[in-house]
């Protein structure tokens, strides 16, 4: 016989439930550094191809030439067949891709759900769309969490991995950053002997004088930021009454075009004026993401630093799908259950990103069920790309923490 367990006589109220889902907040502020409209940056949607490619023309900022007169000028360029003003490369890719499955059972569909009524449940097809909208916007809150990942390798390191992790350079997309724009400094800023102020213009001068744009964004991470405003150099200057090179204040009324890192998630935090007469604006990153064994990964690292121009061209490229569209019989089922169509789904609140930062183009999403039609499957796939076109317009400063 099966064991009676006597049930207590308490009476029960059951509260509202209590969703973390619902707060959590997926930021996007290195994805606004690329896809800028007034940049002339552009945001590619591709379905087709393979690969993707770009020709991509070096420019250089050399003089005329004085000859004696009656001599015969010098070609522009190695040889007078070429007459070449200045070199090009060609980088061709193939997309990466990234899959996520969400898989709801039959079992799945008769288990009462958090927050459903207990004398009034839902039925299995309430519980089946509860679950599938719940699994869709955990996919799409992963799929973003990735692109910010993927953009904040690409400004930090020069390059973006296709396969996540990789060492090999064949599974990574180098965007060819100038050596002189990754600087390890000999002295970290928490020393005494740091040399801060001269550091950040020399970065700045290395960027503008490869990139050909004078960088205005200083990104620093959080240790870097506070040894910054503890070092003796920088509060002198910041106290001098006479020129004000340093301002370490957040009511500054700064630039609209901050403005997109900050609905991002970037905190300004002041702003400085180099020796070499570079006006950076201040900002630092909250951002972070959970690894495989769950620890917190910040994704501006807390000893490093970069500079760079939000008028510079960096482009996104979301590649096609490793699945036939939906037909139109699955596209009933999956806006039966969904409540929406794979191409027109509300970007959800909890992603902190100014308009057009994420677009529903950028995903692809299925929903089949098995030949029984006793298990769902709902599948999100992408294929990112953050380039760095104006790769050259990044500077970045690390190991700042010694």
């Amino acid at each position: 016989m099966p064991t009676v367990n006597s049930a207590d006589g308490f009476s029960r109220l059951m509260t509202k439930m209590f969703d973390q889902r619902k707060i959590k907040r997926v930021l996007t502020g290195f994805q606004a550094i690329f896809g800028n409209l007034d940049t002339g940056s552009e945001t590619v949607f591709n379905n087709s191809a393979e690969v993707f490619e770009i020709d991509i023309i070096n420019a250089n900022v050399k003089t005329a030439k004085l000859v004696a007169r009656g001599a015969v000028s010098k070609a522009i360029g190695s040889t007078p067949a070429t007459l070449q003003m200045a070199r090009y490369s060609n980088l061709a890719r193939e997309y990466p891709f990234a899959v996520e499955d969400y898989v709801i059972g039959s079992k799945e569909m008769l288990k009462k759900l958090a927050g459903e009524p207990v004398y009034d449940g839902f039925t299995k097809q309430e519980r089946t769309a509860i679950l599938a909208a719940d699994g869709f916007h955990e996919m799409v809150f992963r799929h973003v969490g990735l692109f910010e990942r993927l953009a904040s390798q690409s400004v930090l390191e020069g390059k973006q991995d296709a396969i996540l992790g990789t060492a090999d350079p064949d599974q990574q997309y180098d965007w060819h950053r100038h050596a002189d724009l990754e600087v390890t400094v000999s002295v970290g800023w928490n020393q005494t002997t740091s040399a801060i102020w001269d550091g950040i213009n020399d970065i700045c001068v290395a960027t503008h004088r490869k990139g050909h744009r004078k960088p205005e964004m200083l990104g620093v991470g959080t240790d870097a930021f506070r040894e910054m405003v503890l070092d003796s150099d920088i509060q002198g200057l910041a106290d001098n009454r006479r020129y004000e090179f340093i301002a370490m204040k957040e009511d500054d009324v700064i630039p609209a075009k901050f403005n997109r890192l900050i609905e991002g998630g970037w905190d300004y935090r002041g702003r400085i004026i180099t020796s070499g007469s570079y006006k950076l604006f201040v900002f630092t990153y909250q951002g972070f993401y959970e690894n495989d064994a769950g620890t917190a990964v910040d994704l501006m690292p807390t000893d490093e630093a970069f500079v760079c121009s939000l008028d510079a061209r960096h482009d996104r490229h979301f590649g096609p799908s490793e699945m036939l569209d939906l037909t139109p019989a699955r596209r009933q089922t999956y806006e039966h259950y969904l409540g929406f169509g794979p191409e027109d789904f509300d970007v959800p609140e909890n992603i902190m990103a100014a308009p057009g930062i994420v677009d529903p183009r950028m995903f692809h999403s299925f929903l089949y069920d098995n030949s029984r039609g006793s298990v769902l499957t709902l599948e999100v796939q992408t294929a990112p790309v953050f380039a760095t076109t104006e790769t050259n317009t990044i500077g970045v400063l690390k190991g700042l923490i010694t």
